[in-house]
């Protein structure tokens, strides 16, 4: 990955020396300051405060006729919790296209879905746990695009087939054992803790292939995709290590996923919707080594996420107003009760002044519906001078008494935090 983003940033350099070939060059950058402090301690870890500088730096290059090339660095400190340091781009491709065909090939996100809360249908996307267990970022994977949009068919329009291949098997990050976020708990009243390497999968069992057939119909937009690789989420079993103590190991399972998004109008309402079958028949029984005795690998299952939002007029400002509520089935192995979005109601709220400032405010929450967890969110963003930023969140999360809960894993985790950024580019274009 290393190696691609080196020869990407090479590229880059040597098509912007050759200016008369390009319709433009385009230079962004964003430095940010955030501290947060969580209000209490968790019980094992004392990181109560995190104090974290980001820059990010974007280069495109665009002859506007066959070539785009793109490359985007970041590089990301916490003063307080070197789990959270970042340095490898998450974007750094090429793109090849023509009237009707598309060709991308490097580190680049692959996002699919429609919903605000969460995207079952992402299936390409790793997310950077590591980061932050209840907001983590995308991550981007070495990935093959190619897309062919075909004319007109029937009442269908911008009617797309898309096939997707990720060659190459990347760990999804998970909180390191002196972090905030330090995954460990009790099994049977023995202690456990997060086994420092993750099992990874085989270069076969590792490979991501999927197609994606998109179009629009008057104000529908839809599309459906099948996808064939591994869960990018990991799985875990109860591990007993070389020194009797009792670890939770992760690993990766494949699946085979059929799902779709659909999105469209009805009237001043937007309605949106995305839902996926995921099977992991064939992949096997993975064993617990301790206290369980059933199957690692969760059984087959269905999730979907229902969403209506609307949007009204309000002075001079736009307020979005947004409902969805997000679905799985059970699963059948011993983490069930630890997954997330399986009968939760979203609520939440924008207000976008449309100012000179840019300034708007969010609040929303999140109820599982099944227990008393709660998780309340507040959060805002202005200029407070040219193109420097100024946001404040605050985020509060209740647990269930249950420790068998998902948030009963990371307690005492509600935090109030602050942002400071500034932002700067330039375009260049063929005169």
């Amino acid at each position: 990955m290393t190696n691609f983003s080196l020869l990407s940033f090479v590229l880059l350099i040597g098509l912007s020396t050759s200016s008369q070939v390009l319709a433009y060059q385009e230079f962004k950058a964003e430095s940010r300051y955030t501290s947060t402090h969580f209000y209490k301690n968790r019980s094992a870890h004392s990181i109560n405060d995190s104090a974290t500088f980001e820059a990010e730096s974007t280069f495109i290059a665009d002859d506007e006729k066959h070539a785009q090339l793109f490359l985007k660095l970041r590089l990301k400190i916490d003063g307080l919790d070197s789990d959270r340091n970042r340095y490898l781009p998450n974007e750094a491709f090429l793109k090849l296209y023509g009237t009707k065909t598309e060709l991308t090939a490097g580190l680049k996100l692959t996002p699919l879905g429609v919903a605000e809360t969460n995207n079952p249908t992402d299936v390409f996307t790793r997310y950077d746990f590591g980061d932050n267990f209840y907001d983590p970022a995308s991550l981007g994977d070495f990935t093959i695009d190619g897309q062919f949009t075909f004319d007109q068919a029937g009442p269908l329009t911008e009617l797309t087939l898309r096939a997707v291949l990720q060659p190459l098997f990347l760990e999804t990050p998970l909180p390191g054992a002196n972090s905030r976020f330090a995954i460990s708990g009790e099994a049977s009243g023995i202690p456990y803790s997060l086994f420092p390497d993750q099992q990874n999968p085989t270069f076969a069992d590792g490979l991501s292939t999927g197609l994606v057939l998109s179009a629009k119909w008057k104000s529908l937009d839809w599309n459906l995709l099948y996808f064939h690789g591994p869960e990018r989420t990991p799985g875990f079993f109860l591990h007993i290590n070389d020194v009797g103590a009792l670890t939770l190991e992760p690993f990766y399972f494949s699946i085979n996923a059929i799902g779709g998004n659909l999105r469209t109008s009805l009237g001043d309402f937007v309605l949106k919707a995305e839902a996926i079958y995921k099977s992991t028949d064939g992949n096997g029984f993975v064993a617990h080594e301790a206290f369980l005795a059933d199957n690692a690998v969760p059984a087959s299952y269905f999730a979907f996420v229902l969403g209506l939002d609307y949007t009204l007029t309000i002075g001079k400002g736009e307020l979005k107003l947004l409902a969805e509520y997000l679905g799985e089935n059970a699963h059948n192995n011993a983490f069930n009760n630890y997954r997330p979005f399986k009968n939760d109601l979203a609520i939440g709220a924008e207000y976008l002044f449309n100012d000179r400032r840019l300034s708007h405010l969010q609040a929303g929450f999140i109820k599982d519906l099944g227990n008393a967890e709660l998780i309340v969110r507040l959060e805002g963003e202005t200029k407070v001078y040219k193109e420097c930023k100024l946001g404040l969140r605050w985020t509060t999360i209740l647990k269930d008494s249950d420790p068998s809960a998902p948030l009963s894993l990371f307690d005492n985790n509600s935090y109030v935090e602050a942002t400071l950024s500034y932002a700067f580019g330039k375009r260049w274009e063929k005169k």
